[in-house]
């Protein structure tokens, strides 16, 4: 016995001893350096929860006292060292047992697992890895409140121990107490004597030791444990609210910790809410949370809503606050005394407006976080230096706020050296800046450079690259790729050479800012509506670029509506066009209307539209030159010539003509063509409408006395007064030139009918005029005022006339005779000897001579109360009989300003009768009018009875006729011949039956308006380069005609290449195109990727998303949040998970367009009737086509295989034919 114990005592010492050596060599080298090879593999872990960290820190601390808590909380590998599965045991300690380096594992579970077999599972396969994995000699203890049996291995000990409250000192040091005593007084573990005696000691003393460093550990544990939940409520809240997936959230929470510690209720969910009633959208609020975290920890109440309310102040409205906020969210942690109010001010230094700096915020609002002493003052005062005035500072600042951004040494000054060394003087760099500020904040190496390059290789000089950035800077903003060589490439496929398209470039580079689908192609289609061939067209282009440059409603069609009116037809007008485009560039009431004004007076309507065709460049000279030439060619009787005079010199008409003049008609002639250029008469312009009939009587007559050879109408004339672009205008009664005998000077008639000599007011007005029209006029000009009542004033002569009648022509030319005498006796005026002497014959002749041209003039003259009593008719009309306010009808008449001139009765009524007898509604009929107000000026016969009949003589029914019209009225101006007729050859040589042509006609009736070679055909022949074969092509056509407007470069491609990044092959893209053509009409962002997505979040795989698109194009159709989704949510309610519900999509696509209410669930009700709720999930999981066999054929054959006790076979039957099912089944 003595032996014995000696021999125990002794090896109790000596391990004893080695064990202290053991601790003592951890305290020097470190624990994870000197602990057993197994400890070492292992690593620290993060605690869980709350009660493992409490109980098992104080067992920690008795067990391993100069340990550190944290290291004995250890994960520890398991399988493939490259990838290790990890064993994460409550506690591991090692040096605790007699066994030489055994671990011993403290397993804690505050569930009760008693009846859970799975849980008992796990928690054995578990212990077996630990034991495994441990050397020899190790034993696991296992701490729960319920008893366990542990038969299956004697390795792990049980202990239960009451339950105790977090955090209540009490109950767990019971439960620690309860633990100890089974470690001391289990056969299964012997403990290394120390650590027996260790544990004994505390488990007998009362009350218990405070276990200091395990109250530490549990309290750090705890704090971490709360930031822990805090960080994942933050997550959660971006991922649940913002739509943050759990890698992003991860990323920001890293990246700005400090998110981990604010709270979602108190902070987040306030600030969020704040932001979306400021205007932001929530993926607007995702983004600024994303791109800048830190505005989440600014004050709501002390930054961010003051911030929000000064922007406000500015000037900017609640969306552009939003905007500015979503673009640059920094602007909530600027300071309002130190930045905001500081820049705002200085901008207004600047010379910006309130206005011009909301404008500059919104487009720039990182403006508003740079210093005016280092960023903004010195570029303000680099821009003044390179010559901009203060003006243009203030105008580039506003159009390119950001440029106060740029280094003046990085980015300006390098870039103003550059447009110098390409020729451009400062003047003209200066220039260019206030014009295009957006050119300095481009790249010279990836921007100018290449521009210029390409410039040249276009085939531009130098110099004219100069020129071209010189008038329009802007082209050097342009995208090289995206825009400049598509648009020159688009050029030569017009027809242009690379030399004419370098000149179009040239003479007008504002070419290549323009959308070729956009506003080039329809201008060229236009042309070529207009009967212009391909070659013409490209002339056209050549010769006259600015034509691409024009509004096709606001410009070009009222040329060719002027064109019209003069008598042209619609092949003249093309011919006219096609000489001369020109024409299109000019204004029509301050050139043409006067141009046409003035032949008027010497040729018929149909031979001024026959010069016109044959040679119309007489449009194209000026009114002075036009004027005098048909002047001299009256006087030789020979105005037929005028033509082909009109390209002569001067010199060599005067050399054909003038000298063979002679006398006082030549003098005449020469004097009153001379004067055409004093005082800036052709600044004047005719006077399209008068204001009264007696005033045209009178002064009419006075004209053609005073100047017997000019027309008329040229002495009816308004001059312009103040500025040149907003003048303000004087309107003489006549102005009368080359009559008085200082040379220049001009002789003014003015007449009022009303009795002014008691009007104080209207005698002042009268007096400022008549300042105003000398002031105006050269030096010695007069002024003549005719009137009933005597005046006197200073500034003019006076005449007093008799009243005379209306039409009456003895009164009439006795009024005319006294003025007439009042300029033979007045000492102030002046005449020149062959006007008094023709004055003169007039006054002494009697009867008096019938002045044949003023009675012409008179008769035809339009009066303006005429104009305005046919204007407020028209919008009478439209307001009575086509329910348009009166706002509308304003607009609508300012934009289209012939409607003035139509008349109710005789125009308009019966053009909206026949409307509404082709069908059309009254509603229908305004939408047209506003719409397309052009085509009532088209006559009824010969334009639009003739289209509509066309239309049915195609074969379109009534109604659908009034349904093209209703959407497409411009068919109306479509020209049978060159269009219409061609168009629906071209459809039907394309494939289409005649029915299908009038199917696609009456959907798409806008595929009348396409051009041929401009749309149709190269669509079709895109269609057929995809893969289509004839026949679907026309298929394609036929179901969805829309397809031929849509742009093959902005629309087409961009389809099919989306379809292909989705995983559909070229031969599948081909069968949905053909299937469902209408997919390509629909947006990738708002309408296929959104379906795409939702089909990835049900969990299909991208195999399967691209089997359902073939398989079902239609789904791209269907609304998310009214089809699909409710669609996935009754399979869910139906019992099929997730996983589940893909599979079933997969299998079956078509269940997503069966309707629910009379489909599917009347379906599922009746499958209920038959079979269990799970038999019917399982039915559906295996045959998903169940769901689309019709409800007859379900009802019967479930009836059967009752009879035949086989309803639960009803998936294998509903897939046989109805011979194989009666075969299989007979009734």
């Amino acid at each position: 016995m003595t032996g014995g114990k000696r021999a125990r005592c002794s090896e109790v010492s000596w391990r004893h001893l080695r064990g202290s050596s053991w601790l003592l060599g951890c305290s020097v080298l470190g624990l994870a350096a000197c602990g057993p090879p197994w400890w070492r593999k292992g690593r620290p872990r993060k605690v869980r929860i709350c009660a493992e960290v409490e109980l098992l820190s104080r067992l920690s601390e008795l067990l391993m006292p100069q340990t550190p808590i944290g290291e004995l909380f250890r994960d520890f590998p398991a399988g493939p060292s490259r990838e290790p599965q990890w064993l994460s045991p409550g506690i591991a300690a090692f040096g605790v047992l007699e066994d030489e380096g055994a671990a011993l594992f403290v397993e804690y579970d505050k569930t009760d697992r008693n009846s859970d077999e799975q849980a008992e599972n796990e928690e054995e396969l578990k212990t077996k890895a630990l034991l495994q994995y441990a050397p020899a000699g190790s034993r696991v203890l296992r701490i729960g409140h319920r008893a366990r049996d542990f038969g299956w291995q004697q390795k792990s000990l049980n202990a239960v121990v009451n339950v105790w409250r977090e955090g209540h000192k009490p109950s767990l040091m019971k439960a620690v107490s309860q633990s100890v005593w089974v470690l001391l007084s289990s056969c299964d573990i012997a403990l290394r004597e120390d650590v027996h005696q260790n544990l004994h000691r505390f488990a007998v003393t009362e009350p218990k030791p405070c276990l200091r460093k395990a109250c530490e550990f549990s309290t750090k544990a705890l704090l971490a444990s709360e930031v822990k939940t805090k960080k994942a409520n933050v997550m959660a809240f971006l991922e649940e609210h913002l739509d943050f997936s759990q890698s992003r959230s991860q990323a920001l929470v890293d990246k700005f910790p400090r998110l981990s510690g604010m709270t979602v209720d108190g902070k987040l969910k306030p600030i969020v809410a704040w932001l979306e009633d400021v205007g932001l959208s929530r993926k607007q609020v995702a983004k600024v949370v994303a791109g800048f975290p830190a505005f989440l920890g600014y004050s709501l109440e002390a930054n961010l809503k003051p911030t929000v309310a000064w922007l406000g102040a500015v000037g900017l409205s609640r969306e552009r606050v939003a905007n500015v906020i979503a673009t640059y969210p920094q602007v909530l942690g600027c300071s309002l005394e130190d930045n905001l109010k500081p820049t705002l001010t200085w901008l207004e230094d600047v010379g910006l407006s309130r206005a011009e700096v909301a404008k500059a915020i919104s487009g720039s609002p990182k403006i508003l976080s740079y210093s005016v002493k280092d960023n903004l003052k010195p570029t303000v005062a680099w821009l003044q230096e390179i010559g901009l005035s203060p003006s243009q500072v203030a105008k580039a600042v506003a159009g390119l706020p950001s440029v106060l951004g740029l280094s003046v040494e990085a980015n300006l000054k390098p870039t103003v050296g550059w447009l110098e060394d390409l020729g451009l003087s400062r003047q003209e760099v200066a220039k260019v800046v206030a014009a295009s500020p957006q050119v300095l904040g481009l790249s010279i190496e990836a921007n100018l450079k290449p521009m210029v390059a390409w410039l040249e290789e276009v085939g531009l000089r130098r110099p004219q690259v100069a020129k071209v950035l010189r008038g329009h800077p802007s082209v050097l903003r342009y995208g090289l790729d995206s825009k400049l060589k598509p648009t020159v490439a688009w050029l030569e496929d017009v027809g242009l050479s690379r030399e004419q398209v370098a000149r179009v470039v040239a003479s007008s580079p504002s070419v290549l800012g323009y959308s070729i689908e956009a506003s080039l192609k329809p201008k060229v289609a236009w042309l070529e509506d207009l009967g212009l061939s391909r070659q013409q067209v490209a002339k056209v282009v050549a010769g006259f670029p600015s034509v691409l440059c024009y509004s096709i409603g606001d410009n070009l069609n009222q040329k060719i509506a002027w064109l019209e009116d003069g008598g042209l037809s619609r092949k003249q007008v093309a011919k006219v066009i096609a000489r001369f485009p020109a024409i299109l560039g000019y204004s029509i009431d301050g050139n043409l209307s006067q141009k046409r004004h003035l032949l008027q007076k010497f040729f018929s309507k149909e031979e001024m539209a026959s010069m016109i065709e044959r040679h119309p460049p007489i449009l194209g000279y000026s009114y002075a030159r036009l004027f005098h030439r048909l002047e001299v060619l009256q006087e030789h009787n020979c105005l037929s010539k005028l033509p082909s005079m009109m390209p002569l010199t001067d010199a060599k008409f005067e050399r054909r003509f003038c000298a063979e003049r002679c006398g006082e008609k030549r003098g005449a002639v020469q004097q009153e063509a001379s004067q055409l250029d004093h005082y800036d008469f052709p600044k004047g312009r005719p006077r399209k409408m008068h204001r009264s009939y007696p005033e045209i009587e009178l002064l009419s007559r006075l004209a053609e006395l005073l100047m017997p050879r000019t027309p008329i109408g040229e002495l009816f004339r308004d001059f312009p007064a103040g500025p040149s672009r907003e003048p303000q205008w004087l309107s003489p009664g006549i102005a009368a030139f080359g009559v008085l005998e200082d040379e220049g000077a001009a002789l003014f008639v003015e007449y009022d009918r009303t009795d002014r000599n008691s009007d104080e007011q209207a005698l002042n007005e009268e007096e400022l005029n008549s300042k105003a029209l000398l002031q105006y006029a050269p030096a010695g000009s007069r002024v003549l005022r005719i009137g009933h009542t005597a005046r006197e004033q200073a500034t003019s002569v006076d005449a007093v006339v008799n009243v005379w009648r209306e039409g009456h022509k003895p009164s009439l030319m006795k009024a005319v005779s006294q003025s007439v005498w009042v300029l033979l006796s007045s000492c102030d005026i002046a005449l020149r000897e062959d006007v008094h002497q023709r004055l003169h014959r007039f006054a002494v002749t009697e009867p008096k001579p019938c002045l044949c041209k003023a009675c012409e003039f008179s008769t035809k003259a339009l009066l303006a109360s005429e104009v305005k009593t046919k204007k407020a008719n028209v919008m009478a009309f439209l307001e009575e009989h086509l329910d348009f306010p009166e706002s509308r009808s304003q607009a609508l008449v300012d934009k289209f300003p012939r409607l003035s001139g139509m008349t109710v009765d005789g125009k308009l009524k019966p053009i909206v009768a026949w409307l509404e007898d082709v069908g059309l509604s009254r509603k229908q009929v305004a939408k047209v009018v506003a719409g397309f107000p052009a085509f009532l000026g088209y006559s009824l016969e010969a334009n639009l009875k003739p289209t509509v009949a066309w239309l049915e003589g195609v074969g379109l029914s009534r109604a659908q006729v009034a349904k093209v019209l209703a959407v497409q009225p411009k068919v109306l101006s479509y020209s049978l011949e060159t269009k219409l007729k061609p168009t629906v050859a071209w459809l039907e040589d394309a494939g289409l039956s005649r029915q299908q042509v009038l199917s696609a006609i009456s959907i798409f009736p806008q595929i009348l308006g396409c051009s041929i070679g401009g749309n149709l055909e190269p669509t079709v022949a895109w269609l057929e380069d995809l893969g289509m074969s004839r026949q679907q092509v026309a298929k394609v056509t036929a179901d969805s005609p829309s397809i031929l407007g849509l742009s093959i470069e902005a629309n087409l491609k961009p389809k099919v290449a989306w379809l292909g990044d989705v995983g559909l092959n070229r031969e599948q893209v081909v069968k949905v195109v053909v299937g469902f053509p209408q997919l390509l009409g629909l947006s990738i962002e708002a309408k296929l990727k959104p379906t795409v997505a939702l089909f990835q979040d049900v969990g299909l795989n991208p195999e399967q998303v691209a089997k359902v698109i073939v398989r079902l194009p239609k789904v791209f159709s269907y609304s998310i949040d009214t089809k699909l989704k409710p669609a996935v949510m009754w399979l869910e309610e139906v019992g099929l998970t997730q996983l589940q519900v893909a599979r079933v999509i997969a299998a079956f696509p078509q269940v997503l367009s069966l309707s629910i209410e009379k489909n599917l669930s009347p379906k599922h009700l009746f499958l209920l009737e038959h079979l269990s709720g799970d038999e019917v999930r399982d039915m559906i999981l295996r045959l998903p086509a169940l769901l689309g066999f019709s409800f007859s054929r379900l009802r019967h054959r479930i009836h059967v295989l009752q009879n035949h006790d086989a309803v639960s076979n009803l998936a294998f039957a509903m897939t046989l034919t109805d011979a194989n099912f009666a075969k299989k089944y007979p009734c």
